[in-house]
This record gives structure tokens, C-alpha cells and sequence, in this order.
């Protein structure tokens, strides 16, 4: 698990960093270890090498956070400026402006995200790249700095050339999102548009607290679930050409990364995505791969492109949700197996619902003031409805093509969007489905550390024979 350590390490150095910006010290600190580890290898002393690889991975993160010859962003604040950005959501028209996300290059350490108010004629698309000139406020909320970006009516852009992977990209999503208005209800093309395409902002404020309330946000945000859908679905349907195996995981893996830049590359698709390649590759190579090391290579891989996203509480979601699948299965040693194919399915979802709500609990009470408390038993029936939902709108974007089939699945689709939505708001309309509870950052330190004292227990007591290791599932 050397990978997942690693991924620890950094992420420890870019909070180091975070909070003690001395790169030059870190360089210094991080070269001395990178010898150390030399010289403790070259004596054949594995054990103090590791450890000092491992400083080093702590330094690197600290080197990483604090480039040298980037813009921090607080030095463009409340200033007019040329920028140059690439849009990252689609335009949203109002009375006199254009409402976007968009990324901004050329910030320390990484890209920034900011929310754009754009008053100028020029109609902006989707993943374009432009310079204009604009300025830039900032406001905190609960410990989190946001940034907005102001385009006048008369400021100048530019904007730039285009790749053709773009051009593709933009071709797709148009293209999917015409036959979603054209064949779909307004709730289900709403829907589909923010679950598979990641276009939240189509999502209605209505579906929002419909799902806000079950318990069910984690299904609109692509990952895990969506990734495993597209590929395996991607897998079996090349079999229908007599594709080889190997050759099906290569495209597919390809297939999978086209997915990803098409919805964005948020910090869980490209952990997903990332993940899945491993996990093909090391099939391919015929090599065995822990989940962890796994989660800690795509996690590496993410902070190396996008240190700042360790701040972010997507990525913290998404990791720490799969993390605590991963450890609790396998520190419980969980077996769960049935001759029931519908109860093992059933078991799998409650365990890895409740797994999930038990690591992420504490960011849920910080970040957003409220907890749900019936998440878990609602995924038993809301996730196999969010599958037949995706699965279906796979199938009707692959034939969209032909009128007479994809209308009937066009209706089908509508159909299971609307029983899904119907089933979210049942159970979000349910008494105390939600309680409002704020945990300030030492509470969930707190409570993560009470978790870690309680698993030592449990451990500690399974070793004596005082606990079952093994649950009889």
C-alpha cells in the first residue's frame, strides 16, 4: 500500500504548505530526505529508505502548494485585469448578462474556479478558451473563499482557437442535449442533462431540494456508480463486434476518459476514471493491485495537476467515501454472499451506504449544516431506480439516431425519471429525513479521531476472540 501512503504524505505536505508557505525550506528539507533514502538503500536499511521517501512525499506536497512564478489570486482582487479563461458550464442567458462557471489560468498553484457575470454581446460556448478583461471579487463563506469574475459590456475579448478535441466535446454534449429537450419530458431531460452530463446547472432548484432532502445528492454528482455503468455497458456491447477481451478493456478505458472530459473532469470523475485504467491495466498486465494503493495512485495523480482541490469538498467526498468502502470491508472482513442474487445486492448497498455515511458525516455537518438520516435505507431503493435510469439513457443516446426506437425509449426513460424523482421526494418529504446539525473543523477532527480509537477497540478486541472478525452476512 506504498501508493496510498505516498498519497497520505502529500496530502499532509500541502497542508504544511497551506499554512507555512517556506518553499525554500521545503526544497532544502526535500532534498536532504531524497539523499537520505538514497543513502539508507544503497545499505540495504528498506525499512528507514521507505520512511524517508515517504518525508519526502510530505515535502514535495509542501514545494508543490507554493510555486514560485504564478498569481496568487489575492493580488487581482478588486482590480481590472486581462484573464484568460476557459468556460467549464454551459452560458445561462439573462435580462443583460450571461451567468458561467469558468477556469481561470495562470493562478498559484493551480486553475481557479470562479462564477462569472458576463455583460458583454459576445455569446460564450461551452470548454472555449477567451481573454477579456475583467475584474475579480472574492467573498468568504464558512471558511471558503469564492471568486467571482465581472465582465463589462464593453470590455474586450478574444477568443481563442479552438482544439478539435474540444470542437468534439462541444459537438457531443450539444448533440445529447438537443434529443434530451426533443424526446424528454422537462424533469427528466432536466435530470439526465445533470446526472450523466454533469450539467448541474439544467437542473431545476425544485429537483435540487427534492434530492437536497433524500439524501440522494451524491447520486447527481458523477462517479464511481456513473464510471462503472458506462464501462461495463461499453464492455459488453463490444462484445456484440467478437472484440477481444483485452482489446475491450483498452477502449473502454479510452472511452471512459472521453466520458470524463465530456462532463468536466471533476475531482470525482477523474478519481473514477483513474481507478478503473489501473484496475484495467493491471489485468492487462497481469499484476495484482490493492484498492487502496489504487485510491491513493488516482488521488496522487489528481493533487499533482490540481493541488488546490485537496480543499475542495468534492474531492474530500469522493475520496474519503471510497476510502471508507474500501477499509471497512476489508477491516471487517465482510463477506457478503448469498444464493439471492436481489438480497446480496441489497446487503451491498446498505453496507456500503452505511460505511460511506460514517466517514463523510462529520464533512456533511460542516460543510452544509444538515445530515440525513434516512440516506441509507433510501439507497436501497433509489439506487437499482438511478441504474435502470442510466442504463436506459444510455441505450436511448446510442440510438438516437433512429426515430421510431428512440422515441419508445424516449418515453421509457421519462417514465423511470419520474418514478425516481417521485421515490426521492417521497422519502425527502418524510418527518426528520434531515436534521440541521454544524460541526465547527475541531468537531470533526474530533470525531475522526474518536472513529480511529473506536476501529483500534474493535481490532483490538477481535484479536483476543472477544469479537467476530468475520460478520455472518
Amino acid at each position: 500500500m506504498l501508493s496510498f501512503f505516498f498519497f497520505i504524505c502529500f496530502i499532509l505536505g500541502i497542508v504544511i504548505g497551506n499554512v507555512l508557505p517556506y518553499i525554500y525550506l521545503w526544497i532544502v528539507l526535500g532534498t536532504l530526505s531524497l539523499i537520505a533514502a538514497y543513502l539508507f538503500y544503497k545499505k540495504e536499511k528498506l525499512f528507514a529508505s521507505d520512511m524517508s521517501f515517504l518525508v519526502f512525499f510530505v515535502f514535495l506536497g509542501s514545494i508543490w502548494i507554493s510555486p514560485l512564478n504564478y498569481l496568487e489570486p489575492t493580488k487581482s482582487i478588486n482590480r481590472q485585469g486581462v484573464f484568460s479563461l476557459k468556460v467549464i458550464s454551459l452560458p445561462k442567458e439573462g435580462e443583460r448578462h450571461q451567468s458561467y462557471r469558468a477556469r481561470l489560468r495562470g493562478f498559484s498553484p493551480s486553475p481557479i474556479t470562479v462564477w462569472v457575470r458576463d455583460y458583454s454581446p459576445d455569446e460564450k460556448q461551452y470548454l472555449a478558451n477567451y481573454e477579456v478583461g475583467a475584474r475579480l471579487t472574492s467573498r468568504e463563506y464558512h471558511h471558503k473563499i469564492f471568486y467571482r469574475l465581472w465582465i463589462k459590456k464593453d470590455a474586450p475579448v478574444l477568443k481563442l482557437k479552438d482544439p478539435w478535441y474540444t470542437v468534439f466535446l462541444r459537438t457531443v454534449m450539444r448533440g445529447a442535449l438537443s434529443s434530451y429537450k426533443k424526446y424528454l419530458s422537462g424533469d427528466a431531460a432536466s435530470l439526465l442533462a445533470s446526472v450523466f452530463l454533469g450539467r448541474r446547472e439544467l437542473l431545476s432548484d425544485d429537483l435540487k431540494t427534492i434530492f437536497k432532502n433524500a439524501g440522494a445528492m451524491h447520486l447527481l454528482a458523477i462517479s464511481g456508480l456513473h464510471m462503472g455503468l458506462v464501462s461495463a455497458l461499453l464492455f459488453y456491447m463490444l462484445k456484440i463486434f467478437r472484440i477481444s477481451y483485452r482489446r475491450r478493456i483498452i477502449i473502454s478505458i479510452v472511452g471512459i476518459f472521453i466520458y470524463t472530459f465530456l462532463v468536466g473532469a471533476n475531482p470525482a470523475t477523474l478519481r473514477s476514471s483513474i481507478m478503473y485504467s489501473m484496475f484495467g491495466l493491471a489485468f492487462l498486465l497481469k499484476r495484482k493491485t490493492h484498492p487502496l494503493n489504487t485510491l491513493g495512485s488516482a488521488g496522487l495523480l489528481c493533487l499533482l495537476f490540481y493541488p488546490q482541490w485537496l480543499l475542495e469538498v468534492g474531492f474530500q467526498l469522493s475520496f474519503i467515501a471510497v476510502f471508507g468502502i474500501i477499509f471497512c470491508y476489508r477491516f471487517f472482513k465482510l463477506k457478503i454472499t448469498s444464493n439471492n442474487r436481489v438480497w446480496m445486492y441489497i446487503k451491498n448497498i446498505l453496507f456500503s451506504s452505511l460505511f460511506v455515511n460514517l466517514f463523510i458525516f462529520p464533512l456533511g455537518a460542516y460543510y452544509f449544516g444538515k445530515v440525513t438520516l434516512l440516506g441509507i435505507v433510501a439507497n436501497v431503493v433509489l439506487i437499482p431506480l438511478f441504474v435502470s435510469v442510466i442504463c436506459a439513457n444510455i441505450l436511448f443516446l446510442i440510438f438516437s439516431p433512429w426515430r421510431a426506437v428512440v422515441w419508445l425509449l424516449g418515453e421509457s426513460l421519462s417514465l423511470l425519471s419520474f418514478l425516481f424523482i417521485r421515490t426521492a421526494s417521497f422519502f425527502g418529504a418524510l418527518p426528520f429525513s434531515t436534521i440541521a446539525l454544524r460541526f465547527s473543523l475541531g468537531s470533526v477532527g474530533l470525531y475522526y479521531l474518536a472513529l480511529v480509537v473506536l476501529l483500534g477497540i474493535i481490532h483490538y478486541l477481535a484479536k483476543r476472540g472477544e469479537v467476530r472478525e468475520t460478520f455472518p452476512f
